[in-house]
């Protein structure tokens, strides 16, 4: 028993372990792209004076030296910090954990040296990533832009970006040719589709890379398409906003890509989720016959608790029932035929069937199962058609299988579907049969066809903690208890989405600086305040429309890989029409917010403060 919970527990951390690891490689890349774009920005800010240092004697590999010490300072400072502060995030995960009903909350904190040092090391080696290409360009800045007076982005060549951009491709093409790897190794089932979900998630993250190169391509036209709309609304100040966007693509393309980055990462979440829950709605309202579930509020450590197993019988007597079945289940192992070994020098993984037990006179009537099962006689058991195709099984075919009595000899009765994966996902089996697996399976649930709901509550009044819900209720509940797990991914996905918006605000903010020369000249020759704040709100315009756009397009071409890759109809790219337009509306306030206080701040520059500014 102590090896058997071990092992459980064991399979249970790996699994969580790992997507905790995707979801921290998440973060990690939301890093990247905040300190890159950080870094970036500052080069170009500091053009001129890193100029003057190569005009003066700096060689390129000292100025190099100096902007990596920077990241290295940077990232000293700012992962001393982000472990302190790990361990408080850490407590608010532990309880999500709890919520969803795998409390890990005994064991204690590990504060070991490895837990300590292991994430520091992380912030400054990604810090240090994040900064190479910007000390790369910056060693490259010619003694003759110190002459310059205006910040604007040199012509350079377009075929290197463009080289670049398809190795990122590349490299996300690796990911998707796994993809077909695991299709190809692994069965259908639960595992495959996790690994599958897991690759063409990191390779949705590349290809965002790779579209986040290309970005400033992307500017001079929607620069010009803004900056047409500006001058029609705004007059001289949409002149001059088209003139700041087109010359200066890499810094709205900065600022775009961070905000292209939480685009993508919310409309990808959504149309996931959204996309789950309206195939288990749909799905469950088809397969659930019965217009009335009678299920239990109350719950155990390992999930809600089970009813009596008298409680159909009771529920019989209500006025107006036709029928009642109880759904029970248990779990069981297929022992014959042996699991397939799909590595020659490891064990194969036990394959563990989810069996329910039903009445077969009472299934027909509560629920409408895919497949031409017939009814089940004693001694035999249906399969999904993917456990069968997975552990090619055929029908008639004798299979032994291991329930808490031992081993059980069973027949294949055949394959059948159950869509909704909320009623019967893996095996089913009769009520005689389900004696003989497990003599003590809980009853999840109690259908019941026909009668009131009124009727039925009073009927099984003395059962305890029995709720009599509707189809509608039971749907949604048994889509709750299938989809736990999530809250603890949604926090992952809100820090990553935070750290994307405040790059996005910290990449505006500092372009507005950058620029604080031309602004002030622009006061000086007889731009108003208003018109000063109306170019950066122009600014932030192009900003939207391209973080937008890109950001759509990934998300949208993510769940459309999903769908392919995972073969799953939970997986369908078609999001409601609600949604785009609440994420550019969700996009333009973000964006508009973080560029209230920069374009305030610019149009306030003294011209004195412009005429010493770098």
């Amino acid at each position: 028993m102590r090896e058997a919970q071990s092992a459980t527990l064991d399979s249970a951390g790996v699994s969580i372990g790992g997507s905790l690891g995707m979801l921290a490689s998440l973060a990690v890349f939301v890093g990247l792209f905040v300190i890159a774009n950080t870094f970036g920005t500052l080069v170009r800010q500091r053009t001129r004076r890193l100029a003057l240092l190569s005009a003066i004697g700096a060689t390129p590999r000292q100025i190099r030296r100096l902007i990596r010490l920077e990241a290295l300072a940077l990232g000293l400072v700012a992962s001393v910090g982000g472990v302190l502060l790990g361990y408080p995030v850490a407590g608010l995960l532990t309880d999500l954990f709890a919520k969803d009903g795998f409390d890990i909350s005994v064991a204690d904190m590990n504060v070991g040296w490895i837990a300590l040092t292991g994430p520091s090391a992380a912030g400054i080696l990604v810090t240090q990533l994040a900064a190479w290409r910007a000390a790369r360009r910056a060693s490259r800045i010619a003694p003759l832009e110190a002459l310059r007076t205006a910040s604007t982005d040199a012509v350079g060549r377009r075929w290197p970006r463009i080289l670049g951009a398809l190795a990122v491709f590349a490299c996300a093409g690796l990911f998707v040719g796994g993809v077909f790897g695991i299709r190809s190794e692994e069965p259908p089932g639960v595992e495959r589709t996790a690994g599958v979900t897991v690759m063409t998630l990191m390779g949705a993250m590349t290809a965002v890379a790779g579209l986040a190169v290309l970005a400033p391509f992307f500017v001079g036209p929607l620069g010009g398409l803004v900056g047409r709309i500006g001058t029609a609304f705004s007059g001289e100040a949409g002149r001059l906003a088209r003139a700041t966007i087109t010359r200066s693509p890499r810094r709205v393309s900065s600022a775009a890509s961070s905000l292209m980055l939480g685009v993508a990462l919310a409309s990808a979440t959504a149309l996931i989720v959204l996309s789950v829950n309206a195939r288990f709605e749909t799905t469950g309202h088809q397969v659930m016959v019965a217009e009335h579930a009678i299920a239990t509020s109350q719950k155990t450590a390992n999930g809600q608790a089970p009813l009596p197993a008298d409680t159909a019988a009771k529920a019989a007597t209500a006025p107006g029932v036709s029928r009642a079945m109880a759904l029970t289940g248990t779990s069981a192992e297929l022992v014959s035929p042996p699991p397939r070994r799909i590595d020659a020098d490891e064990a194969p993984e036990p394959v563990i069937l989810d069996v329910a037990g039903v009445d077969p006179a009472a299934l027909p009537s509560v629920l409408d199962l895919g497949g031409n099962l017939r009814p089940l006689r004693p001694g035999e058991i249906g399969v999904t058609s993917t456990v069968m195709k997975a552990n090619k099984l055929r029908k008639g075919q004798r299979v032994v299988v291991r329930g808490t009595r031992g081993k059980v000899a069973l027949t294949v009765a055949g394959a059948y579907h159950d869509p909704s994966h909320l009623f019967a996902d893996q095996a089913m089996v009769s009520t005689a049969t389900m004696e003989r697996l497990d003599p003590g399976a809980g009853t999840r649930a109690v259908l019941v066809r026909g009668g009131t709901r009124d009727g039925i509550a009073h009927a099984v009044a003395n059962v305890p903690g029995a709720r009599v819900l509707d189809k509608s209720g039971y749907v949604e509940t048994a889509k709750k208890s299938m989809t736990s797990g999530v809250r603890v991914i949604y926090g992952f996905i809100g820090m990553a989405l935070v750290l994307a918006l405040f790059g996005m605000a910290t990449t505006v903010s500092m372009s507005v600086s950058e620029r604080t020369r031309e602004f002030g000249l622009l006061g000086a020759v007889g731009a108003t305040a208003a018109q000063v704040r109306s170019i950066v709100r122009w600014e932030a315009a192009t900003v939207v429309l391209l973080g937008t756009l890109l950001g759509l397009g990934a998300a949208l071409g993510t769940g459309v890989a999903l769908h392919f890759g995972t073969g799953s109809s939970f997986f369908t790219p078609n999001p409601p029409w609600w949604l785009v337009p609440t994420v550019i509306a969700g996009a333009a306030v973000v964006t508009l917010a973080t560029s209230v206080l920069p374009a305030r701040r610019a149009s306030t520059v003294p011209v004195l403060e412009a005429a010493k500014a770098e």
